[in-house]
């Protein structure tokens, strides 16, 4: 099935009010660079994003206290390590922009996107225990604002989702998921790519119900509203997206439909990150199923094979077993 833990949220771009204040105060030259990395994010340059958010950190280590700016660059650095499957890195980034977030005690809105994201993180690392109180706070904040955002809102929601369905609470994912693309679509309209956010893990849960008929819809609609919106031959939201609308093709009988989805899906993930990254092995897992449905054994094999080595390789890497999880620094 669809891999729930690796729909993209696409959510940079909610970080840019509750950080905005933060960057204001700094130079002119440190506001360019971290607009510089966030960009390159957004384009799936991940690697460049890294070096560019990294050196910012370092100098602004070297020249200014912790505070907000610098809880924002470390949250974007965190969030560009996450891309490139450097988890460790990531959760320790997280965890001190949380902490410079908690401390300023007024920054409400940086500390909840902050959660959000370490929450996120966890999920990546199916970590869904350690996600859940994250999340909870995080919505009952958004809950109790006096200005809601339905955006935030809806992120956080699709989250929670991906924790019951974790949990095997499929049902209660379905409802999660419809209520976030409901808020979407009226803050956003029914035509925005940030929709697909929401549509691809609706789209797993509806395979994981066996609801493979209704799960076309939401996927095919994923896949055509970001195809719209991004015509790149390789985007990380496209590639999400093709290897869900190939999944639903293959519990459909769509089976030749299915293999060209999967094999796009795959050399995306190759071009965006790298042949060794857990994405490419998800998508390759995928395809391997797929192949097993058409007989072809032997291939299917060998892709999984690749898969799991790929995966064990970045569970060696990253031993979050013994990592301390933010909620029990509290």
């Amino acid at each position: 099935m669809v891999s729930l833990n690796r729909a993209r949220r696409l959510r940079g771009a909610t970080l840019v009010a509750a950080f905005a204040c933060a960057a204001v105060a700094q130079s002119v030259d440190a506001g360019k660079q971290l607009a510089e990395g966030q960009q390159l994010r957004a384009q799936g340059r991940y690697a460049d994003a890294q070096k560019v958010l990294a050196a910012l950190r370092r100098e602004m280590e070297r020249t200014q206290p912790p505070g907000p700016f610098l809880a924002t660059v470390l949250d974007n650095q965190a969030m560009a390590e996450m891309n490139l499957g450097n988890y460790l890195e990531a959760e320790s980034l997280l965890t001190r922009s949380l902490g410079m977030w908690r401390k300023a005690g007024a920054a409400d809105a940086g500390a909840t996107a902050a959660e959000g994201h370490l929450a996120e993180l966890y999920l990546a690392e199916r970590r869904a225990a350690d996600a859940e109180p994250l999340l909870r706070e995080t919505i009952a904040t958004l809950e109790s604002a006096a200005l809601p955002d339905r955006v935030a809102m809806a992120v956080n929601l699709t989250d929670m989702a991906v924790v019951y369905a974790s949990q095997k609470r499929l049902r209660e994912a379905e409802r999660q998921l419809q209520r976030a693309l409901g808020l979407l679509e009226a803050e956003l309209g029914k035509d925005h790519p940030m929709l697909a956010s929401t549509l691809i893990p609706l789209t797993a849960v509806l395979i994981a119900e066996h609801r493979y008929a209704a799960a076309v819809e939401p996927a095919e609609r994923a896949w055509n509203l970001l195809r719209k919106a991004s015509p790149k031959t390789a985007d990380p939201d496209l590639a999400s997206a093709l290897d869900a609308l190939g999944v639903v093709y293959s519990r459909t009988g769509r089976l030749q439909e299915a293999e060209a989805c999967a094999r796009q899906a795959i050399q995306m993930a190759e071009t965006i990150y790298g042949p060794e990254h857990p994405h490419t092995a998800w998508y390759l897992a995928n395809y391997a199923t797929i192949l097993k449905q058409v007989n072809r054994k032997s291939e299917a094999k060998a892709l999984q094979e690749r898969a799991d080595a790929i995966l064990a390789q970045s569970a060696r890497n990253n031993p979050t077993q013994y990592t301390v999880t933010v909620n029990a620094l509290r």
